[in-house]
């Protein structure tokens, strides 16, 4: 299994081709959110946003 960076993973979220600015943009438009961050639940390819506490609370 390939690591996925968490910039990588935003790009693909925001269908965005991956770049630095691109990924610098969307991390500063994710940390806006405040109580959201990425995550993926079974499918690395596949990332979507979930609140803070759901990811800390049940990592797994």
């Amino acid at each position: 299994m390939t690591n996925i960076s968490r910039n990588f993973a935003l790009c693909i979220f925001f269908n965005m081709e991956y770049s630095d600015e691109n990924a610098e943009r969307l991390a500063q438009q994710l940390d806006s959110y405040h109580e959201l961050d990425i995550c993926y639940s079974t499918e690395q390819g596949k990332p979507m946003l979930q609140t803070k506490v759901k990811i800390n609370g049940d990592p797994l």
